[in-house]
């Protein structure tokens, strides 16, 4: 008997874990009452805020939804990985080659953690690194500017974007 109770309780552990640090039900009201809205929003300012740094991510994310301290590290570890493995592919700004980095280097690790999927994979992330890709150049002593453009037709040249860094 004491087997099977203690069989009982890691299959709940396991369950548990399965949905991620965000699958309790205070965490999950938010999420889909509100946080999957403003997930790119949130990623953007507290990454920009805090320049990608975890710890400061994690609180920015608790204050702004008020998911708990555990789901919202999964936030602080994105914009981490973000900033520390796609910053040189989104130092330009947001390109295809930044958000294939993102969501190949950063948002599996933040599904698992979480147990949430971003809504379009994580548009906020790539402003979190683009910032980042910024701050760090400066830091390093590179500085300059760049522009985005895109082709919308033969012999055109459309302006999307301009940045410094």
């Amino acid at each position: 008997m004491l087997m099977l109770k203690l069989l009982c309780l890691l299959c709940t552990i396991a369950l548990s874990l399965a949905d991620g640090m965000c699958g309790d039900a205070p965490d999950q009201a938010v999420w889909n009452t509100k946080g999957e809205a403003h997930f790119a929003a949130d990623m953007s300012t507290c990454g920009r805020q805090c320049v990608g740094t975890n710890s400061c991510v994690t609180e920015c994310i608790v204050k702004a939804e008020g998911y708990s301290a555990a789901c919202s590290g999964c936030f602080g570890n994105l914009a981490s990985c973000t900033a520390s493995k796609c910053w040189f592919k989104c130092i330009t700004g947001a390109s295809a080659s930044c958000k294939a980095c993102t969501v190949k280097n950063c948002v599996p690790a933040f599904e698992t953690c979480s147990g949430l999927t971003p809504p379009s994979a994580s548009t906020g992330v790539i402003a979190v690194t683009e910032m980042v890709a910024s701050k760090k150049s400066e830091k390093n002593g590179i500085s300059g500017c760049s522009s985005l453009w895109r082709f919308d037709r033969p012999g055109h040249l459309d302006l999307q974007g301009q940045g410094c860094f």
